[in-house]
């Protein structure tokens, strides 16, 4: 279950920084995806993927974890105003008509949400607060804390990720994934029916501070692998954090952070300050090649 970060290791697959792959001439692909219930091969000749079947993921949630404490007013904003490119991209790495589920988090429990919710790890579905959209997000057309292809989504998400900054300063993203992912957690009540067994898991921690979680974060990253099957294919992170350093420096990510994304084949590291149009499509070339889809 290790792979490194920015790099989509499906099979024999390799990728540049850029998302391009090294070998695209004479290249053999096996592609298991049991998480998208299909293993079919996917094979690359001179003149690009022949004509046989691809793997498409069916079925996707896309869970986000937002930190919401007083100094990410900016990155919500920037977050919510890159809705577009998050669902272009979504749309481009899936099968048409992929089953989704979407939901936001926080990274405590959050100020605005009630009563089985208002614990680490409940979904949102309304704003309160400073700096928030301030508003009901939902109901959303599932009857649940999470949005579908059935909700308008640029809406709908670009007001629940906007949860404002009015949260703690100890900020917890890995536990509260966790938390939010847990059949048998206190958050199970809130989130019925987010996650499902033979859907992918996209995870997308959202945070400018290193990560104050309990716990070793490899073995937080195993039990998130357990959750899924201990199937790799089942699973993409994407973590946009605090790079850490002066411009020009190498980046020195929160080694919490770094550790529990580097513990899965699909990672993707990047800076919370960099272009999210750029940081989305990076990662979902990720998605793409899970999901057997072109790119």
């Amino acid at each position: 279950m290790h792979g490194p970060v920015g790099v989509a290791s499906c099979g024999a697959a390799a990728h540049d920084p850029q998302g391009s792959p090294v070998h695209r001439l004479a290249l053999v692909i096996t592609l298991v995806l049991p998480a998208c219930g299909r293993g079919p091969l996917w094979f690359f000749g001179d003149d690009g993927p022949v004509d046989t079947p691809r793997g498409e993921c069916d079925e996707a949630d896309f869970l986000f974890v937002i930190d919401d404490s007083p100094s990410m007013q900016v990155h919500q904003r920037d977050l919510a105003d890159n809705v577009p490119a998050f669902l272009d991209g979504v749309e481009r790495a899936l099968a048409s008509g992929t089953d989704l589920h979407v939901g936001v988090t926080t990274t405590d429990p959050y100020y605005g949400n009630t009563g089985a919710c208002r614990t680490l790890g409940g979904l949102v579905s309304a704003t309160v607060g400073a700096n928030s959209s301030n508003s009901a997000c939902g109901p959303f057309a599932a009857g649940g804390n999470y949005m579908t292809e059935d909700d308008p989504l640029a809406e709908a998400f670009a007001c629940a990720a906007k949860v404002g900054t009015l949260g703690d300063d100890t900020e917890r993203p890995l536990a509260s994934a966790l938390a939010a992912l847990d059949a048998n957690g206190d958050a199970a009540t809130c989130n019925a029916g987010f996650l499902r067994d033979d859907a992918l898991l996209v995870l997308v921690l959202l945070t400018d501070e290193g990560d104050q979680s309990k716990g070793d974060p490899s073995g937080l990253a195993r039990q998130l692998a357990t959750m899924k099957g201990d199937n790799e294919e089942a699973v993409v992170v994407v973590t946009l954090a605090d790079a850490g350093c002066a411009v020009g420096e190498p980046p020195c990510f929160d080694w919490r952070l770094k550790q529990f994304t580097q513990a899965f084949a699909h990672g993707f590291l990047g800076s919370i300050d960099d272009d999210y149009a750029e940081q989305f499509d990076a990662a979902v070339d990720i998605v793409a090649d899970v999901c057997g889809a072109e790119g």
